[in-house]
């Protein structure tokens, strides 16, 4: 899945995933508990002159209610019995004022909430402290509408909740630690006070604890899908920082191979692309550092060799040493052999410059090749006996075979394959064996000498420039070392290929030439050396 799949996936997730919890979880407490909330609401809503909310809110402000402690528990019973009377005798009695006042402050700041969430739902009130009254505002003739409801007894039962038409009471009495508490709550005329009312307070809490469920879900979501996405980038990309690394080291063989199929991973895939060419430029580099290198110094060395001859010569013409004419002849022959040398390895090194830059123009035609190589072979057989090369020819194809070739280098080729055997021959008579057979869209040619053969190791070697073996090289007269590299070169631009493999009975060399035929498919993949 790659980088925007996942991204697209987590954002959906994100969303997706805290919304079906949530809904879930609410489902399960509705599942659970549905029934007696809903039950509940239904009481609240319909419950008369608010008795449920008043029972409710007493419910919740009992540690409230029980926190009072009056701040003059001595006065409290005088106050209560004649109020009026006592205002009249202390009125010129300033200190009790202000204990009077600090005592209303008290049980202001006490009851101040409960008195607020009453009045909301237009309730009056009393209350007491150990049978004491601490706060009344019942109006008058409240005490008797309330006996017609409740009962003369309601001062004696604890706990009262009665409702008739418009008219409702609720006493509750509360006991802690020898401290007892009484409220009493009177309504004559229920007002719905929405913004204070229990049935809002009971869907405001299924609500909140949607909503924080959703929030716990959402940031775990986000915790875990950006963990998801962020774990497998990272890996990615400290694996392209460590092959970054491995290669400033020089490591240029390191490879990620990463398997993942996402941006990341086909970076991944193309660093380890980079790195490959990056290793193989180098090792090209490298190569063409050695082959240079190697150049120069096969360069140096064949241009040396008849340089020094010729100098030998030139010397003993001027110092006499040639005494007779006909030493003089023989040196002049051996210079004449020499400056031929020269100039075959000048005329190489000139047309293999430009066969490597690509500047040589051939000119194609098309050639019967069978009838190409007697004739050539017929044109050179003079030669040929005087170096002591026998020809032989075997599974020869007399079938016109034609192909598209450039005369001149083609005669190049057979002349430098023909001269190498020749060169390397360890015997007193070379035989050179040739086959010419069709195989497929193509035309092999196959020369097969009797000398001492090359090295496995050796045989893809021969045809880089300069290169030659020992043998070779402890008789330097025996070759430019850039014979086979031409050849290489001339039948790329024919579009056909060489490959040296051993004799016949692992004797000897086989040049095999493979020529595609006029109207022939593409050069085949892997090259057959034939039979």
């Amino acid at each position: 899945m790659n980088i925007r799949k996942k991204l697209t996936v987590a954002s959906v997730l994100m969303v997706l995933i805290p919304v079906v919890v949530a809904v879930m979880l609410s489902f399960l407490l509705i599942f659970y508990k549905g029934d007696g909330m809903i039950n509940r609401l239904k009481d609240l809503y319909e419950n008369d002159n608010g008795l449920l909310n008043v029972q409710s809110i007493l419910y919740q402000n009992k540690d409230l209610i029980l926190s009072y402690e009056p701040l003059q528990e001595n006065d409290i019973d005088e106050d209560n019995d004649d109020e009026d009377e006592k205002q009249d005798e202390d009125e010129d009695d300033e200190d009790e004022d202000n204990e009077n006042d600090d005592e209303k402050e008290n049980i202001h700041d006490v009851f101040g909430k409960l008195e607020n969430e009453l009045n909301a739902l237009g309730y009056y009130y009393q209350m007491q402290w150990n049978n004491h009254v601490i706060i009344n505002n019942l109006p008058k003739g409240a005490e008797e509408v309330i006996v017609s409801v409740a009962g003369s007894e309601y001062e004696t039962i604890r706990n009262i909740s009665v409702s008739e038409e418009n008219i409702s009471v609720v006493k509750r009495s509360y006991f802690d630690d020898g401290k007892e508490m009484e409220v009493l709550a009177y309504c004559d005329q229920y007002r719905n006070s929405t913004h204070s009312s229990q049935i809002i307070r009971e869907i405001m809490t299924v609500i909140v604890f949607f909503l924080f469920v959703l929030l716990v879900t959402v940031v775990c979501s986000i915790f875990i899908l950006t963990r998801w996405l962020s774990g497998g980038m990272r890996k990615s990309l400290d694996e392209l920082s460590e092959g970054v690394r491995q290669i400033q080291a020089g490591n240029l063989g390191y490879r990620i191979h990463s398997k993942k199929k996402d941006e990341l991973g086909k970076a991944c895939d193309e660093f380890d692309e980079m790195a490959e060419y990056f290793e193989e430029s180098v090792r090209e580099k490298e190569q063409y550092e050695k082959s240079r290198k190697q150049m120069l110094a096969g360069i140096s060395h064949d241009l040396r060799t008849p340089l020094t001859s010729i100098k030998a010569y030139v010397e003993g013409l001027l110092d006499g040493i040639a005494g007779t004419e006909e030493k003089k002849q023989k040196y002049y022959k051996a210079l004449q052999t020499r400056t031929a040398d020269l100039e075959a390895l000048i005329d190489n090194l000139s047309l293999f410059s430009r066969f490597d830059r690509g500047d040589y123009h051939y000119s194609m035609e098309m050639i019967q090749i069978n009838v190409f190589i007697d004739d050539y072979l017929m044109e050179n057989e003079m030669d040929y006996q005087g170096k002591h090369l026998l020809l032989q020819k075997s599974d020869w194809t007399e079938e016109p075979l034609w192909i598209l070739g450039d005369r001149k280098q083609l005669k190049r080729v057979l002349g430098n394959l023909v001269d190498n055997a020749i060169k390397y021959s360890e015997k007193k008579e070379t035989i050179l064996v040739l086959s010419l057979h069709k195989e497929g869209n193509y035309v092999y040619l196959e020369m097969e000498d009797n000398g001492p053969g090359v090295p496995e190791e050796e045989r893809d070697r021969i045809f880089e420039t300069f290169y030659r073996g020992d043998k070779a090289r402890q008789n330097p007269g025996n070759g430019s070392g850039l014979g086979l590299s031409v050849v290489r070169e001339i039948l790329k631009g024919h579009g056909a290929e060489i490959k040296a493999d051993a004799g016949k009975n692992n004797h000897g060399l086989k040049m095999i030439l493979k020529f595609p035929l006029k109207g022939g498919t593409d050069h085949e993949k892997n090259f057959d050396c034939g039979r």
